[in-house]
């Protein structure tokens, strides 16, 4: 299994993503080197800021903007800073080199308090072990890939490999893909699966999450009658479906981290088993996917962290609302996520208290303290895990997906 270059798929927050407003514009703070005096504190913030993904890096951005902005620039009586770095190669993808040259930047600032990202799992498998060594708290919205936080069996040496430093500095926002995983089990019960065949890319994400669900179908004693993998990018599926014409399962799941590869496998295999309901994760959740299925959309079947807006806390009206204000655009819901993120960073830094340096100090305060956001009250276990855990279930009625219900899971172990 490699660690490739993903397209957002651990977050994938695109249930709202009417994006119109988040383009090259985004607020990117203050640019430049912070001062080195300790009243001045940087928080870096490495993103998509071009490429399929930058609507997501602008929404996220402009969350933790507003949160900035809502706190007044201050926390723990000192001034917080924002940079945000690109983390894409020229190709508008998430780059190995331009991941690594983010973290040794925010490394080598001597204010940085605090780093937020990345968005993709793989990319945070590069950055961790930088930041690990130089004890600066990692926080991303996303990055659920299970491996990166826990053993869970996929990659050996997970995850201590991550943590060069012995201590852990990195905690995500939204659950791991084993919540993802049950979440994904609960709706093909639901949708009466008592058969399914996984797919998956070749990945750090499709391949996590894939086994994730296999483990947990498993459980929930749902036959799993095959499991495939494919190469990512492909420009034709038909093998994939030719695997299960001659008996297919009643179900389906695909675990993949590309939009253009997803809508390709979804065509192969509902053309070879036409009746053959089909799963797949947030990601997904995008009209650009959903608009493309034409007779599939009908047993399509997706999960996804964004919940409707009313399933919010009412502390979340605002911040939506600040957001239409101020950049003249609906508000997709990703920027909760960015507002969440730095909210909890900003109430570490206030409560930083005890021995050791401050960043150090900010480091336990984020795991040791609940935090009360916009996206509802989380905490963050030993391992970087959070206790959020509910999903929606989501439909395709012509070509767009639809909130059909929310599903309540345990959070990561």
């Amino acid at each position: 299994m490699k660690v490739g270059r993903s397209a957002a798929a651990a977050f994938a927050l695109v249930a709202a993503l009417a994006v119109t407003g988040c383009g090259n514009d985004v607020d990117n703070g203050v640019s430049g080197d912070a001062p080195s005096d300790t009243s001045v504190l940087t928080v870096y913030v490495s993103l998509p800021g071009k490429g399929p993904n930058q609507a997501w890096g602008d929404a996220i951005a402009r969350g933790i903007n507003l949160a900035q902005s809502d706190a007044k620039g201050v926390a723990g009586g000192k001034t917080i800073k924002l940079k945000r770095l690109d983390d894409t190669g020229p190709d508008g993808v998430w780059d190995d080199g331009q991941v690594a040259d983010n973290a040794r930047e925010a490394v080598r600032d001597k204010s940085t308090i605090a780093y937020i990202g990345e968005l993709e799992s793989g990319a945070s498998a590069l950055s961790i072990p930088i930041l690990n060594e130089a004890g600066v708290l990692q926080v991303s919205p996303a990055s659920g890939y299970a491996g990166l936080t826990r053993n869970a069996g996929f990659v050996q040496g997970e995850p201590d490999k991550y943590y060069p430093s012995g201590r852990r500095n990195f905690a995500r926002i939204l659950p791991g893909d084993d919540v993802e995983a049950a979440a994904q089990v609960q709706l093909q019960s639901q949708r009466a699966c008592t058969s399914l065949h996984i797919f998956y890319d070749e990945e750090l994400y499709g391949t996590g999450l894939a086994k994730s669900t296999r483990d947990a179908a498993k459980k929930a004693s749902i036959v799993v009658a095959g499991e495939t993998a494919f190469e990512p990018g492909g420009k034709d599926y038909t093998a994939l479906g030719e695997q299960i014409a001659d008996d297919p399962p009643d179900c389906a799941f695909v675990g993949v981290s590309d939009i253009k590869s997803a809508v390709l496998v979804w065509r192969a295999l509902h053309q070879a088993a036409p009746e053959m309901k089909l799963f797949g994760p947030a990601l997904l959740v995008n009209p650009s996917f959903t608009s493309r299925l034409g007779g599939a959309g009908r047993l399509t079947f997706l999960t996804s962290p964004v919940l409707r807006r009313s399933d919010y806390p009412a502390s979340s009206r605002a911040v939506l609302r600040k957001y239409a204000e101020q950049y003249g655009a609906p508000a997709p819901m990703a920027t909760l996520y960015g507002y969440a993120t730095m909210q909890a960073i900003l109430g570490a830094i206030d409560n930083a208290s005890g021995s050791g340096s401050l960043q150090r100090r900010t480091i336990r305060s984020f795991f040791d303290s609940d935090h009360d956001s916009v996206i509802g009250r989380f905490s963050i276990n030993d391992d970087g895990d959070s206790s959020l855990s509910r999903y929606g279930a989501y439909t395709v009625i012509g070509g767009e997906p639809h909130f059909d219900r929310v599903i309540e899971t345990k959070s990561s172990p």
